[in-house]
């Protein structure tokens, strides 16, 4: 399938064609992320949340492209670099807008604040020392699991506890990275909305 074939399909709603389109610029989302995420000073959670930007760029670039004004691939290449830099801006202000991410701070009773990173596993976190209580994770997941659809839920579970990419999301569950990005942000939404 070429670009501007697929381009036509995807502006038509055509899932397979929006897909293969954002395969086709996950180099250049991973270019920007690389270019412009600082390992000292930015959580790894802005990472995932940076490449579900460049995903959405990518997205909201099929809607609005005008081929009479620049190439699509300029403009995939504006729109994924402006998501990415306004997302990290966000971020150093801690503006969280439509960025989803696993550092949003809910509070619970007593006044503790926990983020979603601090309630799910972490290989590289000694469990001993970890100051959120296996009770608390079971109950954060309690609720994830009531809020969420099963295929939400299936898909944070993967990407939280056995740490996979959206890729591998993808192939375990047999479906796209797409509809991965989609079902995670969809579930981070329902549990801040939970706890707000």
């Amino acid at each position: 399938m070429d670009e501007s074939r697929a381009l036509s399909l995807a502006k038509q709603g055509d899932e397979e064609a929006k897909e293969w389109i954002v395969k086709k610029y996950e180099r250049l989302i991973y270019k920007f992320i690389i270019t412009y995420f600082n390992e000292k000073t930015m959580s790894s959670a802005l990472k995932e949340d940076l490449f579900s930007c460049g995903v959405m760029a990518v997205l909201n670039a099929i809607k609005t492209y005008d081929e009479e004004k620049a190439s699509f691939s300029t403009y995939v290449f504006i729109k994924v670099r402006k998501a990415i830099q306004v997302a990290i801006k966000n971020d150093r202000k801690g503006i969280n807008n439509d960025l989803l991410s696993l550092d949003y701070e809910y509070e619970f009773e007593l006044g503790d604040t926990y983020t979603l990173h601090d309630l799910v596993a972490d290989a590289t976190i000694d469990v001993e020392s970890d100051v959120v209580s296996d009770s608390l994770k079971q109950d954060v997941w309690t609720i994830a699991k009531d809020v969420c659809s099963k295929r939400e839920f299936q898909v944070i579970q993967l990407m939280s506890s056995f740490d996979m990419s959206y890729e591998e999301c993808a192939r375990e569950l047999n479906t796209t990275i797409l509809a991965i990005n989609g079902c995670r942000n969809k579930a981070i939404k329902k549990i801040r909305r939970y706890f707000a």
